[in-house]
């Protein structure tokens, strides 16, 4: 939501598809959604989903 209220429309696109993709897709979750991943091991991941 900050890269939006920023003006950053197409940025804030790319950084939700990204999450989205990795809560759905990937193993990379943290326990509060039934995975065993770091907080940083998910931003790992949702940066690598950025590529």
């Amino acid at each position: 939501m900050m890269p939006r209220h920023l003006q950053f429309p197409s940025f804030a696109d790319r950084l939700e598809t990204a999450v989205k993709w990795v809560i759905s897709e990937s193993h990379d979750r943290t326990k509060d959604l039934g995975g065993t991943s770091t907080t940083q091991e998910v931003v790992d991941a949702v940066i690598g989903a950025l590529d």
